[in-house]
């Protein structure tokens, strides 16, 4: 029962990391209609940046976090630039051009850090009790940091008059323009939006996983998974499968090795697709 309990928490924590980057996927992929492969090294970029930040300038972990999501999120507004040739057209040609983003920023990585993991400290070392046995503090604050994050999102997207726009522009963009609707302001904002998520999901899951340049490839699959499931453009949808994958991931490892527990990602995907094909929930179109 106590591994049950233990993987369950686990579950919650690996889902809200998860959501933070799916997050990002489903307002580029949902919104813009643009499939961007190189946010998995967004969110390998945040957790070298907390590394650096942590080691080597402030030797403190909570600022690194704030400094390394304000740096991925200018490099997201970067990228947007970048890729603006492809922007808008056919996402087969997106896809194509974050790849090769996404394996250059990989190659940099490697050729200055090298290909070795590199571990971070957890800032947080204390123990929780739950019914007798001991937990860790600083998972437990992956989940709640992530919470507050999302449900900020979420209030952002609802509330705000950016996220309105937001919401416009994925509803009807000729419409949105005609209205006199900013178009590339908010396309910037869905990349600087998307890459702040991303950069924190890596810098938070850093002391757990450790920081190597391949980490954004074995996450950028499953966000993708994650997207599908919970119904292409909707950001609850999204946040719901991330958990759902979270803890299937979690509790498979009870009986398979981690690497074949993901594939029961691709089984709930498979469910999904068969019984609901728009996922879980409706998008925002």
């Amino acid at each position: 029962m106590d591994k049950f309990f233990i993987q369950t928490i686990n579950g919650l924590a690996y889902g809200m990391i998860y959501a933070l980057i799916a997050s990002g996927v489903t307002l580029m992929w949902g919104i813009m209609d643009f499939i961007n492969m190189a946010h998995g090294e967004l969110y390998m970029l945040g957790a070298y940046a907390a590394w650096l930040c942590t080691l080597h300038v402030f030797n403190y972990f909570w600022v690194a976090l704030l400094v390394g999501v304000a740096a991925i999120t200018l490099m997201g507004a970067g990228i947007r630039y970048a890729v603006l040739p492809v922007l808008g057209k056919n996402p087969l040609y997106s896809l194509l051009a974050t790849y090769g983003l996404g394996l250059a920023l990989q190659q940099t990585i490697l050729a200055i850090f090298g290909p070795f993991s590199k571990d971070l400290k957890t800032p947080v070392e204390y123990k929780l009790f739950f019914f007798g046995f001991e937990y860790s503090a600083y998972r437990i604050l992956i989940i709640v940091i992530s919470l507050v994050v999302i449900g900020g999102s979420w209030l952002f997207m609802k509330k705000s008059k950016y996220g309105i726009w937001i919401r416009a522009v994925a509803q009807d963009k000729e419409m949105a323009s005609c209205m006199g609707l900013p178009i590339p302001f908010i396309y910037t904002l869905i990349f600087c939006l998307g890459a702040a998520m991303a950069a924190l999901g890596g810098i938070v899951a850093a002391p757990l996983f450790g920081v190597h340049p391949t980490m954004g490839t074995e996450v950028i699959l499953t966000a993708f998974i994650i997207v599908m499931i919970g119904g292409l453009g909707n950001f609850l949808g999204s946040i719901v499968a991330a958990i759902l994958i979270g803890e299937a991931i979690a509790m498979g490892s009870l009986w398979l090795a981690p690497t074949q527990a993901y594939v029961l990602a691709l089984m709930i995907l498979l469910l999904v697709l068969l019984i609901r094909p728009e996922g879980l929930a409706k998008g925002l179109r």
